[in-house]
C-alpha cells in the first residue's frame, strides 16, 4: 500500500501471483499440489531465459533444508511418511525461490506485505464468525465454557491450536503497515483494524502458547523499535497498545475463559497438559538415542513413539509436543545441525538490517515468538507455517541485500 501511495514501480503480476499462493496456502492444505507444476514451469522459464539470481548465504541454507530431506529419504524407517513431510520442505524451496525470481526490489515487497497484512486480517475475522457462531451452538445446550469445548471448532479445517501459528506468523505484516502508515490515516486505521483482529482470534483461541506468542511478539517489537527503530518507536507503542487493549476490551464478557487460559497451571487439565509434556520430551530423548545420526526420517515421529516410546512413557498423544526435538528425532545430528543454522542466520540478517529499514523489527519478534510457541506445539512442519516462515526469511533476506545496495 505504501509503495502504491508513492508510486513507485510494482512488479504487478508477481505481486498477484504470490497472493493467490498465499491465499491457497493459509486455506488449503494442498496448496502446492495445485501450484508446484506451475511454479516449477516458471522458474525452468527464467533460467532458460538466463534471468539467473546471484546464490547468497540465505540461498544455501534453503538448499541445506532439501539436502537433509534427500538424505532422509534413503534412510527413512518408513518411505510414504518421509515423502509426505519432506514434500512440504521441497515445495516451501520452490516457493522460496519463486519468489527470488520474480519479487526483486523493495516496492513490490512493500505492496505483498500490504496486502498479507489486509488478507490476514480478512482471515481473522471469518475466525471470529466461525467462533460466535460456534459458541452460539454450544451455548444453546447449556455448555459455556470454551476452553472446554474448543477442541470442536477448527477453522479452515486446522486444529484452533495449530491455526493459533498461522495467526502468529500474520502478526508481523499488519503491525508493520500500521506502524510505517501512521500519518495516513485510512491506511493505518486498516491495517490496525487487521492487526487488532488478528489479536482478538488468537486471544479467542484460549491457547496458553498463544498468549504467551502473543506477548512476546508486542514485546519484543517495542523493544527492538526502542533499540533499531526509534523514529517508529512511538508508533510502535501505540500500535501494540491499541491491538491489545481493544482486544482485551472486545474479549470482556468472555473475561473468565481468558483469565483461566491466562493462568498457565492453574486448572486440573492445564497441570496434566504439563506433566504429559514433560513426558513427552522425556521420550524423544529416547527416540533420538534409537539413530542419533540420521534420525528416523521424517514425519516418522509419531510412528516411532507408539513403536518404542508410548507404553513406557504413558503418553496419552503419539505427537511430539516440541518442535526441536520433533526434528532431533526425526533428522537426526545432521538435520539438527543445518536447522539450527538456518535459525541463527535468519536472526543474523535481521540484526544486521534493523538499524536501516523497520520492517525487519517485526518479522524478528515474530520468528523468536514463533520459535517459543514450538517449544510446547510441533506445527511448524504444517505446510502453512513452514510457507510463512519461507516468506518472513524471505523478506528478512531481501531486506538485508536492499540496505547493502
Amino acid at each position: 500500500m505504501i509503495a502504491l501511495m508513492n508510486r513507485k514501480r510494482i512488479n504487478i503480476p508477481a505481486v498477484l501471483f504470490m497472493i493467490v499462493i498465499i491465499s491457497c496456502l493459509f486455506i488449503n492444505t494442498l496448496y502446492f499440489t495445485y501450484f508446484f507444476p506451475l511454479i516449477l514451469v516458471m522458474i525452468i522459464r527464467k533460467i532458460r531465459k538466463q534471468q539467473m539470481i546471484k546464490i547468497g548465504p540465505a540461498d544455501i541454507i534453503v538448499l541445506s533444508l532439501c539436502a537433509v530431506e534427500i538424505v532422509e529419504l534413503f534412510v527413512t524407517g518408513y518411505l510414504p511418511n518421509t515423502v509426505k513431510a519432506s514434500g512440504v520442505i521441497f515445495c516451501g524451496a520452490t516457493l522460496w525461490f519463486v519468489m527470488r525470481f520474480y519479487m526483486k526490489d523493495q516496492a513490490t515487497i512493500d505492496a505483498f506485505v500490504s496486502i498479507v497484512s489486509l488478507l490476514a486480517g480478512v482471515l481473522a475475522f471469518i475466525t471470529l464468525i466461525g467462533y460466535y457462531r460456534h459458541k452460539s451452538h454450544f451455548a444453546s445446550v447449556g455448555m459455556t465454557d470454551m476452553t472446554m469445548v474448543k477442541q470442536y471448532f477448527r477453522p479452515f479445517g486446522l486444529a484452533l491450536n495449530e491455526w493459533v501459528a498461522v495467526l502468529v506468523c500474520s502478526l508481523p505484516f499488519p503491525f508493520h503497515m500500521a506502524v510505517v502508515n501512521r500519518k495516513k490515516i485510512l491506511v493505518f486505521f486498516l491495517h490496525l483494524l487487521s492487526f487488532t483482529i488478528v489479536n482478538v482470534s488468537i486471544i479467542v483461541s484460549f491457547s496458553r502458547s498463544g498468549y504467551l506468542a502473543l506477548l512476546v511478539f508486542d514485546f519484543l517489537a517495542v523493544v527492538l523499535s526502542f533499540g533499531f527503530g526509534r523514529k517508529y518507536i512511538v508508533s510502535a507503542i501505540l500500535v501494540a497498545a491499541l491491538g491489545l487493549s481493544a482486544s482485551f476490551g472486545v474479549l470482556f464478557p468472555e473475561k473468565e475463559s481468558v483469565k483461566q487460559t491466562g493462568s498457565m497451571n492453574g486448572t486440573t487439565s492445564q497441570k496434566r497438559s504439563t506433566e504429559g509434556r514433560s513426558r513427552k520430551w522425556a521420550e524423544a530423548i529416547e527416540l533420538f538415542k534409537q539413530s542419533p545420526v540420521v534420525g528416523t526420517g521424517s514425519g516418522n515421529y509419531e510412528l516411532a513413539s507408539r513403536l518404542y516410546g508410548s507404553k513406557k512413557y504413558n503418553s496419552l498423544s503419539y505427537r511430539s509436543t516440541n518442535t526441536a526435538l520433533q526434528i532431533l528425532v526425526e533428522k537426526g545430528l545432521i538435520g539438527a545441525t543445518v536447522y539450527l543454522i538456518a535459525f541463527f542466520t535468519a536472526c543474523f540478517c535481521c540484526f544486521r538490517s534493523m538499524r536501516s529499514r523497520f520492517i525487519c523489527v517485526p518479522f524478528v519478534a515474530a520468528l523468536f515468538s514463533l520459535c517459543l510457541r514450538e517449544m510446547f506445539f510441533n506445527t511448524f512442519f504444517d505446510n502453512r507455517i513452514f510457507g510463512l516462515f519461507i516468506i518472513m526469511f524471505f523478506i528478512i533476506n531481501q531486506t538485508v541485500e536492499y540496505s547493502e545496495d
